[in-house]
């Protein structure tokens, strides 16, 4: 038992235990998906705070479809406008053409928007797969120049990932719109769509790999997966490409150079249309992107992976995650044990916030994302947890120490006895000990009879200005008051801390005596003629004895006490008894202070007055006892 109490009370128990209900609280949250809104939302703030690319200048021209548009040109935009857009584009030489608008029905006359398109391959239009399909426009004899449009959103709206690929119930496969437009942008630099010789279930362009977005990637959990998605990073910026009105195009305000050799993308940015979307510039306080831009700037990451090697965000395995993780509430928990000061422990908890924030950003710069807010959560929880764990313990063994200790010495050594508490506390109380101390114990001369003189109230009042005078004396001198037996009290020199050295023993003793003497002091004092009518006794007799005693604690967990006890104590008890009546007849003054041989041998080199009385059988004792009267002490050796 007592083998299992230390191990619960002990740093190394209450961290490990901390970490590991911690780590597996957090590790329960993630896999229920509990984090995911969090960890998504520091993505976008790191996506937001992203350094800009240097020098860079994305190859896109955006022509959107606006509301001044829409009612010159009317919406949607027949067969025959659609051709003379697509003629005007084409005669500036574009790399490519992409036009984000639904033509599953014919507008007016078809032929000539049929015969623009089929004459020109690098004109991509488009049809939507998931949900309601919308098809492509029937003239199209194979799928080459059409590309799915859908866009994978996450809760709440943002578009995060991309998709690249679709498959059917018959497993036939469907190209985005996006990726459509980076093949064809690619393919003047000899860049197809391959599959990976290193991983048959990744596709590359180039030199560069697209690993298949899982489900549970990054601070993702249980996400739709289907298809072959991808991160998109954004790269570009929140703002990057030009945007042109349809009808700028169409009147001819535009410089040629915007046109020749990019990519173009025509969209709606009419607001009544409803083709905005989020992005993770959204909650920067940015305006939602146009659709035209979602699909560019996924079409420009593409082209970037072919062109430079660049490859999407990437996460690490699972069991890395939780590797950090645990890591991450390791330090939490060892910090938590190192009883921090309140300036270090405001510092500790920032500090669980920033560092794994400062490095995940570091890391999200350089292409990799990890779950911070999980790896701050176990810092700051397993630190928590650690710190909430030994207030706990401490404010128990604490209250139980002053419960002790608190209502017979002062605070400041109350104080001392917690800071040393590892040295007598054992499994919640003091330990039993036996040590080398000094017992005083004090009465008073017929004060049973003597209070029947008096009124209880000015003998409550008497007493209670007595025992407040003697305890004050006892705390100066460094001694803890142990009990008050009516007009009796018991003070320990030397406990519960054991004093090593003979020196320090000897202090003890020396300052009971002093002790003693003040006492006497004090009590003579009370003898004036505004007191002396109302005190229930004129004698004090004060018995000592230095040696060894057994100190703990006596009773059950709800009523519990320190004592110490043994011949040591029994012997300073008959020593204050002794010879009642002799004190009162035969001894002059207010008090009398008797003290053993084992006592007077350590404090008789400091000048103490003192008269041998001899060998003396002292009530239940089978051996004599050699006993000294201490009155007083050299005016030389007080100094």
């Amino acid at each position: 038992m007592q083998r299992v109490f230390h191990i619960s009370h002990s740093k190394w128990f209450i961290m490990i235990t901390s970490i590991t209900l911690t780590v597996g609280l957090i590790e329960g949250l993630r896999h229920q998906g509990l984090l995911q809104a969090l960890e998504l939302s520091v993505y976008d703030r790191f996506m937001q705070y992203r350094p800009a690319r240097d020098h860079y200048e994305p190859p896109f021209l955006l022509v959107g479809i606006n509301e001044a548009d829409i009612a010159r040109f009317g919406h949607p935009l027949s067969d025959t406008q659609l051709a003379h857009l697509l003629n005007v584009l084409l005669s500036q030489g574009p790399s490519v053409i992409g036009i984000d608008i639904f033509r599953d029905k014919p507008l007016q006359r078809r032929q000539q928007l049929i015969s623009v398109i089929k004459n020109n391959p690098r004109v991509v239009m488009i049809d939507k797969v998931l949900g309601t399909p919308v098809s492509a426009p029937d003239f199209f004899q194979d799928r080459s120049q059409i590309g799915f449009a859908d866009l994978k959103q996450d809760i709440g709206g943002p578009i995060r990932r991309g998709l690249l690929i679709l498959w059917d119930d018959q497993d036939q496969h469907y190209l985005s719109f996006s990726l459509q437009l980076a093949l064809k942008y690619l393919e003047s630099y000899g860049i197809t769509l391959t599959p990976d010789p290193e991983n048959s279930e990744f596709i590359r362009l180039g030199k560069s790999s697209l690993p298949r977005f899982q489900s549970d990637n990054g601070g993702y959990r249980l996400a739709d997966d289907g298809g072959y998605q991808f991160m998109m990073d954004y790269g570009a910026g929140p703002e990057p490409f030009p945007l042109l009105s349809l009808s700028r195009l169409i009147s001819g305000e535009f410089d040629p150079k915007d046109i020749q050799g990019k990519i173009v993308i025509v969209g709606a940015t009419a607001a009544s249309v409803q083709d905005q979307h989020e992005s993770p510039f959204s909650s920067g306080g940015r305006k939602p992107m146009y659709g035209i831009e979602i699909h560019a700037h996924a079409v420009d990451q593409l082209i970037r992976s072919g062109l430079n090697g660049e490859t999407p965000i990437s996460t690490i395995d699972s069991f890395w995650e939780t590797i950090y993780i645990l890591f991450a509430s390791f330090i939490g928990g060892a910090l938590g044990t190192l009883g921090l000061s309140p300036a270090l422990f405001l510092l500790a908890a920032l500090a669980s916030i920033l560092l794994p924030s400062f490095m995940g950003y570091t890391l999200f710069v350089q292409g990799l994302w990890v779950p911070v807010v999980a790896i701050a959560m176990a810092w700051i929880g397993s630190f928590a947890t650690v710190v909430a764990w030994g207030s706990m313990l401490e404010h128990k063994e604490r209250k139980l120490i002053m419960q002790l200790f608190g209502k017979f010495v002062s605070r400041k050594v109350a104080k001392e006895l917690w800071n040393q508490r590892n040295e007598f506390m054992d499994q919640g109380r003091p330990r039993p000990q036996t040590v080398c101390a000094t017992v005083l114990m004090t009465d008073l001369n017929s004060y049973t009879t003597a209070s029947e003189a008096i009124s209880p109230t000015d003998l409550m009042d008497w007493i209670n200005s007595y025992m407040h005078v003697m305890t004050e004396i006892v705390e100066e001198h460094h001694g803890i008051v142990e009990d008050y037996a009516g007009d009796g009290l018991k003070a320990n020199f030397g406990v519960p801390i054991p004093k090593d050295s003979v020196s320090e023993i000897d202090e003890d003793a020396k300052n009971a005596v002093d002790c003693a003497l003040k006492m006497g002091e004090a009590f003579a004092t009370m003898h004036t003629p505004r007191y002396q009518h109302k005190m229930p006794s004129q004698h004090l007799r004060i018995g000592i004895c230095s040696g060894s005693v057994t100190a703990g604690s006596i009773g059950s967990k709800q009523r519990m006490a320190y004592t110490t006890v043994g011949d040591t104590v029994n012997t300073a008890a008959r020593l204050e008894s002794f010879d009642k009546a002799g004190n009162k007849k035969n001894l002059d003054g207010f008090f009398r202070i008797l003290v053993c041989d084992s006592t007077w041998r350590r404090i008789e080199n400091w000048g103490y007055q003192a008269k041998c009385l001899g060998k003396q059988q002292l009530v239940g004792k089978h051996r004599s006892v050699t006993v000294y009267w201490v009155y007083g002490r050299n005016a030389v050796e007080n100094t």
